[in-house]
């Protein structure tokens, strides 16, 4: 399984369990055709598959996007869906943070250099490609859920300047309609 050494034995203690690897789409209603909950990652459950499955009342989404689930459907149906709310906000800022700051900084360019010609060379630096730093850079944000209000927060807490967190869809408090 994609879930490591998870221990499932909570899961397990609710009443029949059975996990796959993997599945496909042409699986998906052999596989969940008895079951009352499923949880998936990325397994697509549009209308048509929801309308043959119907023993099905609960959609559990471990991670925090559900835009591979028909959920005008689901809820026509009966059938709940919920995801994991928050469960990455933090790694996936600080995945950003870092990844801003490797870009900015050509952290990944500047360490291949010194391992392929830095050591025992003559000419003790090289300034082969422009650096530039977190702090007061200018900052767009697209989407205001958890995560990017997060980045948001971090970003600005670090020095960058804000103003511009753009929210596709709504208009958000701060925020500029697209």
């Amino acid at each position: 399984y994609s879930l490591g050494e998870a221990d499932l034995s909570s899961i397990r203690a609710l009443g029949n369990y059975t996990g796959y690897e993997t599945t496909r789409r042409e699986e998906i209603v052999a596989r969940a055709a008895d079951a009352d909950i499923v949880i998936t990652n990325k397994v697509p459950f549009d209308r048509t598959t929801l309308e043959r499955l119907p023993r099905l009342r609960l959609i559990c989404v471990a991670a925090t996007g559900m835009n591979h689930i028909d959920l005008a459907a689901a809820a026509e149906r009966g059938v709940a869906v919920k995801n994991a709310v928050g469960y990455s906000t933090h790694s996936v800022t600080e995945t950003t943070i870092g990844a801003a700051i490797a870009l900015l900084r050509q952290i990944v360019y500047y360490d291949r250099y010194v391992k392929e010609h830095y050591a025992g060379a003559e000419r003790q630096y090289h300034f082969g490609r422009t650096t530039h730093q977190l702090y007061g850079s200018h900052w767009g944000v697209i989407g205001l859920g958890n995560i990017g209000r997060n980045v948001a927060r971090v970003a600005t807490a670090l020095g960058s300047r804000g103003g511009l967190h753009l929210h596709v869809g709504h208009r958000a408090a701060g925020g500029v309609s697209l």
